[in-house]
């Protein structure tokens, strides 16, 4: 068996003193109980154990009349959970469909429990008191990485420090088991795809407690940097944390622009006027259009513009649903914040 995407398909290899043996040409191989394929997607293996679980389900359901909770947990926990969960720190799916293949088995045994068929997956595993299978994989590779680090479980120690690097960060409370996270070269989370919404964050304190603090706002800038097979189908949304939705870009049908794009690009919103800005910042970036597109966004910066004080204090509120009401409103609630505590500490200082 050939590991990798090799071209060299027709090339033969010999054993034997005089090269007597031709070794055959395999896809996959079985090893202590895990299929091995030359792509190491495993795909083979969990097709496998899954008709092996849904098997030995249909077993059980042709022999056992009745289930209540406690059976078919204690059935499927012993006979079928093992097939499924053997070796799968090796194996572990990374693909959605591969996850979804495997815990579909246990989606669909739930339902012959009486009384849970019209239930949700998360209920009925709430009522059987059993994690997913998903959850159950995560936690073995905890225990795996648990034994690798100790020095009690019989693994190389020579060999663990190559595979795991130990956290360096020492002023945090913890243990000695936290490990250092490896970062990837490129950011794939920002990659924009059609018919799908690329949604980013940046939590501000607008500067709090420095001199340059801003309190309400006049206008916001989201600086950033985009390019797209399509600069024109390009929509670029932004939510305050006041729940403000601001249209920042939007579909361009002459704009066929797809070298370009955005760079360090300031798109620049009044919307938001007169609202506190601190807390989370939403952005959305997607496409629009008839065609199908991809991107990636590279960085985006959040620029607030506005005061300390507040820019409406002669103006008179006309409606109370209105932006103006909403921002005087949020400022008498923290003024009458500030004079409680105020009078708080003094009560309490006088006390003391």
């Amino acid at each position: 068996m050939r590991i990798g995407g090799f071209s060299i398909d027709n090339f033969t290899y010999k054993m034997g003193e005089n090269g007597e043996h031709h070794l055959e040409k395999v896809e996959d191989e079985k090893d202590i109980g895990v299929v091995i394929d030359e792509k190491l997607t495993f795909e083979k293996h969990m097709s496998e154990k899954i008709n092996k679980a849904n098997g030995i389900m249909g077993l059980i359901r042709r022999t056992f009349e009745y289930m209540d909770k406690e059976i078919f947990s204690l059935i499927f926990e012993s006979l079928v959970r093992p097939h499924v969960e053997y070796a799968n720190q090796v194996w572990a799916p990374s693909l959605r469909k591969h996850v979804e293949a495997l815990e579909n088995g246990l989606r669909r045994a739930s339902k012959q429990v009486p009384g849970l068929r019209d239930l949700s997956y998360p209920e009925r595993l709430k009522q059987l008191n059993m994690p997913t299978l998903a959850y159950r994989r995560i936690r073995g590779d905890i225990i795996e990485v648990f034994k690798i680090m100790s020095e009690d479980c019989g693994y190389d120690q020579s060999v663990c420090k190559d595979l795991l690097t130990p956290s360096q960060v020492t002023w945090t409370r913890g243990h000695r088991y936290k490990l250092e996270q490896q970062r990837p070269r490129l950011d794939l989370r920002n990659k924009i795809q059609s018919g799908e919404r690329l949604v980013l964050s940046i939590d501000t304190r607008a500067c709090q407690g420095e001199d340059n603090v801003v309190r309400y706002l006049e206008h916001v800038q989201a600086v950033i940097t985009v390019n797209g097979s399509r600069r024109g189908d390009l929509n670029i949304n932004m939510t305050s944390p006041a729940g403000t939705k601001s249209i920042l870009l939007s579909r361009r049908p002459r704009d066929d622009d797809a070298h370009v794009g955005f760079d360090k690009w300031p798109f620049m919103t009044s919307h938001s006027w007169g609202e506190d800005p601190r807390g989370p910042w939403v952005l959305e970036v997607g496409f629009r259009g008839p065609e199908p597109q991809h991107g990636v966004l590279k960085e985006w910066t959040l620029m607030l513009h506005g005061t300390q004080s507040a820019p409406y204090i002669d103006q008179v509120v006309r409606d109370y649903q209105s932006k103006l009401a909403m921002s005087k409103k949020e400022e008498l609630e923290e003024e009458l914040d500030e004079a409680v505590e105020r009078s708080l500490k003094s009560i309490l200082s006088k006390n003391n």
